[in-house]
């Protein structure tokens, strides 16, 4: 059963002048009732979408999928249902392929066709990455493709050794690119191109100045009618958010006003436009680092406190601002509160505070009791002021800050990887 997905999000793909794409088949054996998906990758193996599926059964036990269609070669994702086990293939424009699966463990999968045989055993390889990279490339050398030619080459250039001279980084990083052709379509549908963005991003040390020359030569020549121009812009604020530690707002603004404010670009994607113009001004308004604007506030119990009361009281706060109307509140705060009390159990000097960020009081009480924030400190605005939303710019729900006994903003978003990475290097 086709996806609608696959034809809103790669109908670029479908070149309407031949008739090629793809024809898979794969032998099932021992599978009693299954579904099996063919995916696509969006630039990193953690987003993959669902192009087509198949279902298995003792009566039906080959999978078949098909496009008829010309599409850009790219490396797809098998995965089952039932155990999320999965493995990448190489599919080819044209490709007419067939594997067997005994058992319903992905990793068994076999290929009975080049350059699937040896693809399969770079896959399955692990540890050494020298020895995973060799024989990728001997597989690449022997059955040459622009799919696996641009997959190959973007595996050795984020597997790079960085060199420890200042003068030496900075000649590899003018020359990273140089072999690239950075439109070419297939980038945004290969599950390494966010490892290789991230490495050449990082051959200089991460700080305002050397992130916009790194921005300058990825776009340099580029706008928005270019191929992957939103493609490498989207991932840049997504990095630019991972190294918010940093302070990095000089780079983001650059970025922003240089690269996206435009009205080209806001008619390309005006969604995106204004994401990342809200976040923007988010960060200009409470830019990480910067002691955050003291606001006084009511308890459930109808006592006032100020946030600078709050904060003093341990080394961490953590703030979750949330409208018990919103969705994504109600599916996140579980989760959120779990996480948090774990945090405490382990020892963390980290206290939490539940803001109700909506004029409308009526579901207060009843949200803290369901979703688990009866231990967190619960509070609203002083007689439903709403003059913190543009003092701290928490207009939408949930948004979250980190602060410190001073009141500095350390992290701007709930990240696990992230409070923990800040918890831990700021424990001494």
């Amino acid at each position: 059963m086709k996806k609608n997905i696959f034809f809103l999000l790669f109908g670029f793909f479908n070149l309407l002048s031949a008739q090629n794409g793809y024809e898979i088949s794969i032998k099932t054996k021992g599978i009693v009732q299954d579904v099996l998906y063919l995916k696509i990758f969006n630039g990193t193996v953690s987003e993959s979408y669902a192009v087509d599926s198949a279902n298995i059964s003792e009566k039906a036990p080959v999978a078949k999928f098909a496009q008829k269609q010309k599409i850009l070669g790219g490396i797809y994702k098998l995965e089952l249902k039932s155990n999320k086990s999965a493995l990448n293939i190489l599919v080819n424009n044209g490709a007419k392929i067939s594997f067997n699966l005994e058992g319903d463990n992905l990793l068994g999968l076999n290929a009975e066709q080049e350059p699937n045989i040896g693809f399969l055993t770079y896959e399955r390889q692990s540890g050494n990455i020298e020895r995973k990279l060799e024989l990728l490339k001997a597989v690449q050398k022997k059955y040459p493709s622009p799919t696996l030619d641009l997959y190959t080459k973007l595996e050795e250039k984020k597997n790079v050794k960085l060199p420890e001279n200042l003068d030496e980084k900075k000649k590899l990083q003018a020359n990273f690119l140089a072999d690239l052709d950075l439109n070419e379509r297939r980038i945004q549908i290969l599950p390494n191109s966010y490892q290789f963005l991230f490495k050449y991003i990082n051959i200089l040390p991460i700080d305002n100045k050397n992130y916009k020359i790194g921005v300058d030569q990825l776009l340099k020549g580029q706008n928005c009618d270019s191929k992957n121009y939103l493609f490498y812009l989207k991932w840049i604020f997504k990095n630019l958010e991972y190294y918010s530690q940093k302070g990095m707002n000089d780079a983001y603004k650059y970025t922003f006003n240089t690269y996206l404010n435009d009205m080209k670009c806001i008619n390309k994607n005006e969604a995106f436009y204004k994401s990342i113009a809200a976040k923007l001004s988010a960060l200009e308004a409470v830019p990480i680092v910067s002691i955050i604007a003291d606001t006084e506030m009511q308890k459930l119990d109808k006592t006032l406190v100020n946030l600078s009361d709050i904060y003093q009281k341990s080394k961490y706060t953590f703030v979750m601002f949330y409208d018990p109307d919103c969705i994504h509140c109600q599916e996140e705060t579980p989760g959120i509160a779990t996480y948090i009390t774990s945090l405490k159990n382990s020892g963390a000097d980290i206290q939490s505070v539940a803001y109700l960020n909506t004029p409308d009081d009526k579901k207060w009480q009843s949200f803290v009791q369901e979703k688990g924030l009866q231990n967190w400190i619960n509070v609203k605005s002083k007689n439903n002021d709403r003059t913190y939303v543009e003092k701290l710019e928490i207009s939408s729900n949930p948004n979250f800050l980190l602060l410190d006994s001073q009141g500095k903003v350390l992290s701007k978003k709930y990240n696990q990887q992230e409070i923990a990475k800040i918890l831990m290097s700021l424990k001494n």
